[in-house]
């Protein structure tokens, strides 16, 4: 299904209030450095270009590309095929307006993802929730350890993607159908409800379907 990926930064979480008292967690977003380039008239890709610095670093292969299709420079270049009718409201070439401000609106369903944030070598417990062995009753050695993983002399062997000690995190995660909340023009925030992958300051990619 034809959909368009924005890119956007993760500033933090905090919390709104709606009309009847209910408090509503939500995930600040900022989408103000995205700007849609055609890349060529008769194919039905554009560029999406996000820009967080006023000068990125980019190498020889990169700067050569932004040169080719007369790109202003950003930090991530990503090809989408987003619908006609995203095509048609949306304002290419860096408009006054906003190029987002007809997509994004209070109510809409968007799909974030992102890096989760990285924990380090974990064990079985924290890791995959396993649950401790007794404190007595014969256990002196053995309490915050996974347990036997050996098998019998048919297969004799452990197999693979077996739940074990390792490294927790920094995996790919989308999470979907994310409610906007709230949406500044001005500063181009969006406040999403619930909570999106990623630490503070990192970049994640959201999908308008």
């Amino acid at each position: 299904m034809d959909a368009l990926y924005l890119t956007c930064i993760k500033l933090g979480m905090t919390r709104i209030f709606k009309k009847d008292g209910k408090v509503v967690p939500v995930s600040i977003l900022n989408t103000s450095g995205n700007a849609l380039s055609q890349r060529n008239p008769y194919e039905q890709k554009t560029h999406l270009i996000f820009s967080s610095r006023s000068k990125p670093s980019l190498n020889r292969a990169q700067l050569g590309q932004y040169i080719k299709y007369n790109y202003s420079l950003g930090t991530t270049l990503k090809e989408s095929n987003p619908l006609k009718e995203i095509c048609k409201s949306l304002c290419l070439f860096n408009n006054e307006e906003h190029p987002l401000s007809k997509v994004l609106y209070v109510g809409r369903k968007v799909a974030v993802k992102g890096r989760c944030i990285g924990k380090g070598f974990a064990g079985t417990i924290k890791r995959y929730s396993f649950n401790s062995g007794r404190a007595t009753h014969g256990n002196s050695k053995s309490h915050n350890v996974p347990g036997s993983t050996g098998m019998n002399q048919s297969p004799g062997k452990v197999f693979k993607r077996k739940k074990m000690a390792g490294h927790l995190g920094t995996c790919l995660v989308t999470v979907k159908s994310l409610e906007i909340c709230y949406v500044s023009r001005v500063l181009g925030f969006v406040l999403v409800k619930g909570a999106v992958p990623g630490f503070k300051g990192s970049s994640l990619s959201m999908r308008l379907v």
